[in-house]
């Protein structure tokens, strides 16, 4: 269970307003590190100061895919060998945002959630995240509609 570890987990979005939910959510499911930052420059920097953080969730929000895989791409770069899992929610998954995904490189994202989800779906990936990382596949395609 998740309360048995105390992992770091550092939450990022633009929307201030999902910080705290996303805070108290992480909270329910026995998260104690929580991390936020309300831009990519202050996760950075959260990033860089709290080397225990092994789960980034990056919020889409209002902002363009692209700027925010370019994040991911980022902190993948600064992690070196550092164990990272990154988890991107989407604001939908559908087959417009699939062709965008091509640009990037699969692996920089570990796991796509699609906007709504509920706390059961948030607790099993993140379950996935800290029961052993490096047994996992890069990317996991299972909550992308079928093309």
């Amino acid at each position: 269970l998740l309360r048995q570890k105390s992992p770091h987990v550092l939450f990022m979005s633009n929307e201030i307003g999902s910080l705290s939910i996303m805070k108290k959510t992480l909270q329910s499911v026995g998260l104690r590190q929580v991390h936020l930052a309300a831009s990519p420059e202050a996760a950075l920097t959260l990033f860089n100061i709290h080397p225990a953080i092994e789960v980034v969730i990056i919020d889409q929000g209002d902002q363009l895919l692209a700027e925010r895989m370019e994040f991911a791409q980022t902190l993948r770069q600064l992690a070196g060998a550092r164990r990272l899992y990154i988890l991107m929610l989407a604001l939908m998954l559908d087959g417009r945002l699939l062709g965008r995904l091509r640009d990037h490189p699969a692996d920089d994202v570990n796991h796509w959630l699609s906007k709504p989800f509920s706390v059961a779906q948030l607790s099993r990936v993140l379950r996935e995240a800290f029961d052993d990382p490096a047994d996992l596949p890069p990317f996991s395609s299972e909550m992308l509609p079928a093309p």
